[in-house]
């Protein structure tokens, strides 16, 4: 009862926050519902408007990924310079121009230009600032059940977006009208957050006025042990979580048929992380954020195995359920993490390399997923598809052991950060 009184005692000081950072919430819903859309549907996008075989539509996937990462570690160290309301008005208006050309256009190369250009680089903009914007309205008290509260509305954009598009493809017979429908949504959203965008008052508190030059941060042991840190996060999220998007929903048509509900599970699965990530708060407290790096990495090499049992619904539910639990404690205490690591005025470098794992773990995602439907569950022909879960569960294992070996050696001490930032803040 103790940890939970204190994670309501942190809510309360949030619920008086500056409006801002309730208009960043905002944001991060929105723009968490157009990632979605996009990382849920692009390998069937492909494959079924292009034709493209799940080894291409994987490379796609995964060339997205590339995009993502580099973008991102090339305008993490100028993000503070362009200040949070001109980078969330620059990244709604980019998104909201990516997705109208998908739906208005059938070109193959319009649509790479709009995917892997337009909507990459307003997705790899908006993650750093929103993640600045909520270190700087909150403190190392408040600060874990700050992050949690932006992961649930992150969660809750998983849950719409999943419903969505199961309403959406199972309505309509016609696979290019879905796209053309749920892409335009997409649009409009992006839409409705550029005009929220434009409302934001600048706040010095969020232009980054005390700006860390790249080098002095990277050329650092404690970047580089951070670095490590991440690079084990991301192989995590490539081997495990990322396939939900990437294999799952081809797994799921090829074993029960074209009427699988798999953005039923999909629904569930943000639906638990929305509970979870608040739920789940407490442990923070208690555990260091690299601990339960681990233990949801864990979760989520549990979860992966339950598809190997067989091809019940109780099976993708428990899967579903796993699987949310592991990330909804991992994403969370990864932000967190970084939080702590990274000084005032590093942010933009910190936070740009902590998005990686997302971003750069899609290269390796789209291979691998690829390699295994062609592999085990191709369209045609004999299939094995739940093998594929057998060895994606033995990946995330191996990964959360070698974290476990080398915990010591790359681990950041997480308490002597809290208690120099809080004496920075009295002072």
């Amino acid at each position: 009862m103790p940890l939970y009184t204190e994670t309501s005692n942190s809510l309360r000081v949030i619920s008086s926050s500056p409006s801002n950072i309730f208009e960043i919430y905002t944001l991060n819903i929105i723009l968490s519902f157009d990632y979605y859309i996009i990382t849920l549907l692009l390998p069937l996008y492909y494959s079924t408007s292009f034709g493209l075989s799940d080894l291409h539509a994987g490379y796609i996937f995964g060339c997205a990924g590339l995009f993502l990462s580099i973008l991102s570690f090339t305008i993490g160290h100028i993000i503070p310079e362009i200040g949070c309301k001109r980078g969330l008005v620059l990244s709604t208006l980019s998104v909201f121009l990516g997705f109208m050309i998908l739906s208005m256009n059938r070109s193959f190369y319009m649509s790479l230009f709009a995917i892997l250009g337009l909507i990459c680089f307003g997705v790899s903009l908006s993650g750093p600032l929103i993640g600045i914007g909520v270190k700087r309205y909150s403190d190392s008290t408040n600060r874990s059940t700050s992050v949690s509260i932006l992961m649930m509305g992150t969660y809750l954009a998983g849950i719409i977006a999943g419903t969505y598009v199961d309403i959406v493809w199972n309505f309509f017979e016609d696979k290019a009208v879905i796209f053309d429908i749920i892409f335009s949504t997409a649009a409009g959203a992006s839409g409705l957050g550029f005009l929220i965008a434009l409302t934001l008052k600048s706040n010095e508190k969020l232009e980054g006025n005390q700006l860390t030059s790249p080098n002095s941060v990277i050329f650092t042991r404690k970047f580089w042990k951070f670095l490590i840190v991440i690079g084990f996060v991301t192989l995590l999220h490539s081997v495990c979580f990322e396939q939900l998007d990437a294999t799952f929903p081809k797994f799921i048509t090829r074993v029960i048929g074209d009427k699988a509900h798999f953005g039923i599970f999909f629904g569930i699965y943000s639906a638990n992380m929305l509970i979870g990530a608040l739920a789940f708060t407490p442990l923070t407290f208690k555990l260091s954020s690299y601990t339960l790096i681990m233990l949801g990495g864990s979760l989520g090499a549990l979860a992966s195995l339950m598809l190997f049992l067989g091809s019940t619904n109780l099976n993708f539910i428990t899967f579903a359920l796993l699987l949310s639990s592991g990330e909804c404690i991992l994403v969370p205490r990864t932000l967190d993490y970084t939080m702590k690591v990274a000084s005032e005025g590093e942010e933009g470098v910190y936070l740009a390399v902590c998005n990686s794992p997302y971003y750069f773990g899609m290269i390796l995602t789209g291979i691998i997923s690829g390699k295994l439907l062609e592999n085990y569950c191709p369209e045609y022909g004999d299939k094995s598809c739940f093998f594929i879960w057998k060895i994606v569960s033995i990946c995330a294992i191996c990964v959360v052991m070698l974290m476990g070996i080398f915990k010591y050696c790359i681990s950041h001490n997480e308490n002597q950060a809290e208690t120099e930032e809080s004496r920075e803040a009295r002072d």
